[in-house]
């Protein structure tokens, strides 16, 4: 029998997505699609999905792709090595590809000054 565990990373991953206030309806910046936003909920795809790699990378890149009306949330996700598809989780300023990630927290973000 096996004693040894491998050493599992566990890693943060963030992704901007808008809010549409009219509609109650979390969206897609990248394709406008509906996103299920829920604390807790696991994501899956076998394609992979892009997150950036701190919050501060997000901002920088994906802030201020809606609506001026619609609000924009950053989601926290955390996901293992075995998620991992490519990229480099401690680069602070780049995209990971993951197949399944855990939303872990969401928070508002102030566009005012930004856009």
């Amino acid at each position: 029998m096996n004693w040894y565990k491998k050493a599992q990373h566990i890693y943060e991953g963030f992704k901007v997505v808008g809010f549409n206030q009219g509609s109650n309806q979390f969206y897609s910046i990248y394709d406008k699609s509906p996103y299920d936003v829920s604390i807790g909920k696991e994501v899956r795809d076998p394609n992979g999905f892009y997150l950036g790699s701190t919050k501060q990378f997000c901002t920088d890149y994906y802030i201020c792709m809606t609506e001026d009306d619609h609000d924009e949330y950053i989601l926290t996700f955390s996901y293992g090595d075995e998620d991992l598809m490519s990229g480099e989780p401690n680069n602070p300023n780049t995209e990971v590809l993951v197949s399944r990630g855990t939303i872990t927290g969401m928070e508002r973000v102030d566009k005012e000054g930004l856009c």
